[in-house]
């Protein structure tokens, strides 16, 4: 058989660092199980908040001020830009956090 699982959205998938699959079969307690070419992808691109140092951010940038982010390639078309929601927030340790208007794709 074949099948897709999908987290709830009631859960953040961001904040999960382990995954544990288990297999239940009622009334069939000497079941085996093969598990063959099995795959795990994130459905969801990263979230749409990055940290960054506060230092020639944190005064310079407001809301609507566009952020390029460049690619891990060569090509220019493989850039992003994206918006800041609002101002950015202080966090501590010096960092501030930046919400982005949309998702950064990573490769």
């Amino acid at each position: 058989c074949s099948s897709k699982f999908a987290i709830v959205d009631e859960i953040d998938p961001y904040t999960i660092d382990k995954v544990r699959f288990w297999f239940e079969t009622v009334n069939a307690p000497t079941t085996d199980y093969l598990v063959d070419d099995f795959y795990v992808e994130l459905a969801k691109p990263a979230k749409s908040g990055i940290l960054v140092p506060a230092e020639g951010v944190e005064d310079c940038w407001d809301e609507g001020a566009e952020i390029l982010i460049t690619s891990h390639t060569a090509s220019p078309d493989d850039k992003q830009v994206r918006r800041l929601v609002h101002p950015p927030v202080p966090v501590g340790n010096g960092m501030v956090r930046l919400e982005l208007d949309e998702y950064i794709v990573f490769p």
